[in-house]
């Protein structure tokens, strides 16, 4: 992105603002075969610009090398600090832009989960009212009871039955 944003027409243009860029490639020092005309069009002096500046990308490292001819030492070297200057802030704007939209995107998701919560709790409300539930957990915590009690008399009647039925004849009312 950053090797993209060097060679853009953006950055050329920041730097012919700032520092004259133009001015300084169309020099009467310069010999007349290396400068850029005077006349030259927009897309020549990017051209012209492309020709004169090298971004090497070390993969392995990370490391992004930039070098710009121009006519005077000191000169390229201000126009590089101000390349790097410039970079810098573009990342940083991009890097809020991603933030920012990744934020967004977020927040909608958080928004969609709050609605379908609210969806379900309108779900659970109406099928509480329906069944006449107030408390689904004591709800369900008084129907154990009463199913373990239901058990435990069945257990008491089926000893009975046993009971009576050792002594009984099977037709007796009391097994019957």
């Amino acid at each position: 992105v950053i090797q993209d944003y060097l060679k853009s027409w953006d950055m050329l243009e920041t730097l012919d603002k700032q520092l004259q860029l133009k001015k300084h490639y169309e020099s009467d020092s310069a010999d007349l075969f290396s400068r850029l005309p005077a006349d030259a069009s927009r897309e020549e002096f990017l051209a012209f610009y492309r020709d004169h500046l090298t971004v090497n990308l070390d993969e392995l490292s990370g490391v992004l090398t930039v070098s710009l001819q121009a006519f005077e030492p000191e000169y390229a070297k201000q126009v590089v600090g101000l390349m790097l200057k410039e970079s810098e802030g573009f990342i940083n704007r991009l890097s809020r832009q991603v933030a920012v939209e990744q934020l967004k995107f977020v927040e909608s998701q958080v928004a969609r989960s709050h609605e379908r919560l609210l969806s379900e709790r309108e779900k659970m409300l109406a099928f509480q009212n329906q069944h006449q539930l107030i408390s689904p957990e004591a709800t369900s915590t008084a129907m154990m009871g009463v199913v373990s009690e239901l058990e435990a008399e069945l257990v008491r009647q089926d000893a009975e039955l046993k009971r009576l039925q050792i002594y009984m004849n099977p037709n007796a009312p009391d097994v019957v």
